[in-house]
């Protein structure tokens, strides 16, 4: 409802009461509807919005902010303040054409750009991509417990660097079983080798999507605050105080915030933040994170490859299946040498395999050039093994 219909229902000592409050110049012969359009006038305006806001202490800013964002508040003792500067009506209503320019004014007051402390990171959706590449290669096997958990076995060569496996792995089997590609026979996992490759088939972006809407049931609450985050958040950059939210809607931990990958939090003396993490940005919001475009991965002459954990995932795809994972540590470290991949197994591969090296090229610092000319090489190899005709 817009704000001239509140005021119409308010009785005229209470308009006069809002029109002394908002500086209303009062006149004998002043009728109703001069008050209504003054006090129109007044807030409607963002400069006086501003004003008005610039007056309000913290724990008022953060009622006001939960009212236009939620429609509901967690302390009520503010709400009489706010119905006295005309903000808020009947219960806990903000005027829907007042409400659109709180908005603007508010989000300076409850967001900051904060450069926070580098964290390691494993998420269920990073993990997944591991997981999924080991069953893929071969280099796992995964037993079934009597107390219905699983035990894995894996046989990559750095097997270390899968060590983070271990917290999300019965909850990634239990999804892989949803979506068909895994089935357990004698209390051993079996790949569904058809609907694996029909699961290759799909972008990544459809990939964390499906696994993000299985999640939704296992906590509601951080759903909760991704979907309140994806409301409010108005650039991928911005950390969104965690006091905005509605206590029903915040889960009460860092881990909790933190376990499915879907957002970062972080504290700076009392005051926690929030923010959607880059993969959910891009799912919800369809905007690819400009972090995703920088040089953020370092190649050395040793062909490792050095990528944050949360960097766009469809290159860690790619150095998952060119690579082999020798660390988790603070960054992804992958092995490219292409001497430790089989030309035969990959020869409907040499266009994905240009497109890998055209990534890591774009978004490294610098390429050695040997390693540079080596994966230029194997590509045109590739190439040239899948031209060849088959007698």
């Amino acid at each position: 409802m817009r704000l001239i219909k509140f005021l119409n229902e308010l009785d005229m000592e209470e308009l006069l009461e809002l029109a002394r409050e908002l500086r209303v110049s009062i006149f004998k012969d002043s009728v109703r509807s001069y008050f209504e359009r003054k006090i129109v006038e007044k807030l409607t305006r963002l400069d006086y919005l501003n004003k008005i806001i610039v007056k309000l202490d913290k724990p008022c800013i953060t009622t006001l902010a939960q009212l236009v964002y939620f429609g509901t508040c967690s302390n009520k003792k503010y709400l009489d303040v706010l119905r006295k500067k005309g903000l808020v009506y009947k219960d806990m209503q903000v005027p829907d054409d007042v409400k659109e320019l709180l908005e603007e004014c508010l989000y300076p007051k409850i967001s900051r750009s904060i450069r926070k402390k580098w964290e390691v990171k494993e998420t269920p959706f990073l993990n997944l991509i591991l997981l999924i590449g080991l069953m893929q290669r071969d280099e796992i096997n995964i037993k079934k417990l009597k107390n219905n958990s699983s035990k894995s076995k894996i046989k990559a060569e750095n097997k270390n660097a899968y060590s983070n496996l271990e917290r999300d792995r019965d909850l990634l089997i239990n999804f892989l079983e949803h979506q068909d590609i895994v089935y357990w026979k004698d209390n051993i996992l079996l790949i569904n080798r058809p609907e694996l490759l029909l699961w290759n088939k799909k972008d990544n972006a459809t990939k964390f999507e499906l696994l993000y809407n299985w999640l939704r049931a296992k906590n509601k609450k951080v759903h909760e605050m991704v979907a309140a985050l994806s409301r409010i958040q108005n650039d991928i950059d911005d950390w969104i105080e965690i006091d905005v939210f509605v206590e029903g809607d915040i889960p009460y931990t860092k881990e909790t915030i933190e376990k499915f990958g879907l957002v970062s939090f972080c504290k700076i003396k009392d005051q926690g933040f929030v923010k959607l993490t880059p993969v959910v940005w891009y799912c919800i919001k369809g905007i690819y994170s400009s972090y995703w475009y920088s040089k953020s991965i370092l190649i050395s002459a040793d062909f490792e490859v050095f990528i944050p954990h949360d960097f766009d995932p469809n290159i860690i795809s790619l150095l998952d299946k060119y690579g082999q994972l020798k660390d988790f540590d603070y960054f992804l470290v992958y092995d490219i040498d292409p001497s430790n991949l089989k030309k035969e197994l990959l020869y409907q591969e040499s266009k994905s395999y240009q497109m890998f090296i055209e990534e890591l090229e774009i978004k490294s610092d610098t390429m050695p050039q040997v390693v540079d000319y080596e994966l230029r090489n194997f590509s045109k190899e590739l190439s040239s093994f899948a031209n060849k005709p088959i007698i």
